[in-house]
C-alpha cells in the first residue's frame, strides 16, 4: 500500500455515518465521530482524503496531519451524484498521483 495512492472517501459526514455503523463504532471507542477521525485513524496509509462540504473546517487539519484534503459534496442521492463524486475522487487521485 505504501507504494500506492491511497485515497479514502470519509463515511462521516457532520459527526454523523452516512450508512452504517462507523459513528457508532467511533463513539463506543471514545472517539468523537467526524471525517477528522476517520482520516487521524488511517493515517500513514492515505495520500488522499474526501470530505463533505460541511466538514470544510477540518480540511486545516487533516492537511496539517500530512494527508491532501479534498472538500466536494459526497453525499450520493441518486446515479448524477454518484457519478460526480467518482469523477471528483478520480480527478483528486490524478491530480496529487
Amino acid at each position: 500500500i505504501a507504494a500506492r495512492t491511497v485515497v479514502a472517501v470519509s463515511p462521516i459526514i457532520g459527526g454523523s455515518a452516512v450508512k452504517g455503523p462507523a459513528a457508532k463504532m467511533y463513539s463506543e471507542l471514545g472517539i468523537q465521530p467526524s471525517a477528522l477521525a476517520v482520516a487521524r485513524q488511517y493515517g500513514g496509509l492515505l495520500k488522499g482524503f474526501v470530505l463533505d462540504q460541511v466538514d470544510a473546517p477540518l480540511g486545516a487539519e487533516i492537511k496539517a496531519a500530512g494527508i491532501i484534503p479534498l472538500t466536494t459534496n459526497i453525499l450520493m442521492k441518486n446515479v448524477s451524484d454518484r457519478k460526480r463524486l467518482a469523477k471528483d475522487v478520480l480527478d483528486f487521485i490524478e491530480s496529487i498521483r
